[in-house]
């Protein structure tokens, strides 16, 4: 974990595993991990990102049935 924070909008219905890197491996992983589809992990690279981050986890309102 190199940081946590608020997202922008509270408007996600469901939870998103955005993939950093472009590889999903990780991403793919922490979706098994979280009982989470592979639909949830999405690729989000930028050219030029100075990110250290693999993976970045947004909580949808789905949240609380997470892992249960």
């Amino acid at each position: 974990v190199v940081g946590k924070g608020n997202a922008k909008s509270r408007n996600y219905p469901h939870t998103l595993i955005i993939d950093r890197k472009g590889t999903k491996e990780k991403a793919f992983e922490l979706a098994r991990f979280l009982e989470l589809p592979h639909s949830s992990v999405i690729t989000h690279k930028e050219a030029r990102s100075s990110s250290i981050e693999d993976v970045i986890l947004l909580l949808g309102k789905d949240y609380k049935r997470i892992n249960r």
